[in-house]
């Protein structure tokens, strides 16, 4: 970690946050983040948000009808609080789930005004992708208000095969990035 010294109380009993959308990236910050809350006696944080709905005179041609996303976004709402869960399952860490529609970045940063830890996966299309795509790591490296951990791709392979193995790059605020 790079950056001022911190007070190491200064997050204390504030949760762990983590983003996730059931990419191998997100089971394996997942993973790390309910290590990280366990080991500080926290709960976690869980976020996971669907895209925004097509909005317009050709939506019906591009997405299903509102009410089919409905049941859409409920469905994959259910699955995630099924992975959450089995993960999570015995290690004695308080669970929340915040669920929403919008940009993950969005509410990962919301989340992180009130957390002591974000964690979140990253899937590793490199710098062209994620400068039209967009990067959520990078985004909360710049500007949330507390670390992050990045857990990149080389963790989620490893994950299933070791899962103590794992390549995370973690910055503080105001370090030089």
């Amino acid at each position: 970690m790079r950056g001022p010294e911190r007070d190491r109380t200064q997050g204390a009993g504030r949760p762990v946050v983590v983003g996730f959308d059931a990419s191998p990236a997100a089971a394996a910050a997942l993973d790390l983040a309910l290590d990280a809350a366990a080991s500080r006696g926290v709960g976690l944080v869980v976020v996971h948000t669907t895209p925004e709905p097509v909005v317009g005179p050709d939506a019906d041609l591009l997405v299903a009808p509102a009410a089919a996303r409905a049941v859409l976004d409920e469905v994959e709402q259910r699955v995630v609080a099924g992975q959450v869960a089995a993960r999570a399952a015995g290690r004695g860490v308080p669970v929340r789930t915040v669920a929403g529609t919008g940009r993950a970045a969005e509410v990962l940063l919301a989340e992180a005004a009130r957390a002591q830890l974000v964690v979140v996966g990253s899937r590793g299309r490199g710098e062209l992708a994620g400068l039209v795509l967009g990067s959520v790591s990078t985004l909360l490296v710049h500007h949330a208000g507390c670390p992050v951990a990045v857990v990149g791709p080389l963790a989620a392979a490893r994950a299933g095969r070791h899962p103590a193995a794992r390549r995370v790059q973690v910055a503080a605020p105001g370090a030089g990035t």
